[in-house]
């Protein structure tokens, strides 16, 4: 069942705040605070069956995934989506639709839970849009506080709670829910 040995972890500056990566030679796996790196680990290496998870200071892992993946970079510095690579085995198709469908809500902008259902091709599960959201590995690249109930407010938030999903769609510059 091991589908690899190594699982490299470092914390980042970014647009949101300093954040903690997991990642493997094939994508992103994890991103939670700064203060949950332990965690983000724990919980990457088990989801990819990692043997080895080995912790980059910050400077070499910046250099490693620019390297890799020039793209994770600028987006972690510009508050921006990542198209990926992920390395996220498992994950149920509708799921992984949804969070792909949640990577094109732009930065200042948000979407409604029917919205998402409907990007994701199943236009009535709405709810399991909301499960996507909760069970997204890697929030803030996978922008899931860019989805708003339909009946209004922010809903819900498992990087912080409704507070946070608010303090950051308003540094993203959000100023009302978008058609859709």
């Amino acid at each position: 069942m091991d589908r690899t040995s190594v699982l490299s972890v470092a914390a980042s500056e970014s647009f949101w705040g300093r954040v903690a990566l997991a990642w493997t030679d094939r994508g992103l796996v994890g991103l939670g605070w700064e203060e949950e790196l332990g965690a983000v680990a724990e919980e990457a290496a088990r989801r990819v069956g990692a043997v080895r998870v080995e912790r980059l200071a910050e400077a070499e892992a910046r250099r490693a995934l620019a390297r890799r993946w020039p793209g994770l970079v600028a987006a972690l510095a510009e508050g921006e989506a990542f198209a990926g690579p992920y390395d996220l085995p498992g994950a149920p198709p509708f799921f992984a639709r949804a969070w792909e469908a949640c990577r094109r809500i732009p930065k200042g902008e948000a979407r409604s839970y029917a919205w998402l259902a409907r990007e994701a091709g199943s236009p009535r599960a709405f709810r399991a849009a909301g499960l996507a959201m909760r069970a997204n590995p890697v929030p803030l690249l996978t922008p899931c506080h860019r989805v708003l109930p339909t009946a209004g407010g922010v809903g819900r938030y498992g990087m912080g709670g409704p507070e946070t999903k608010a303090r950051l769609l308003a540094l993203e510059g959000f100023r009302g829910v978008q058609a859709g």
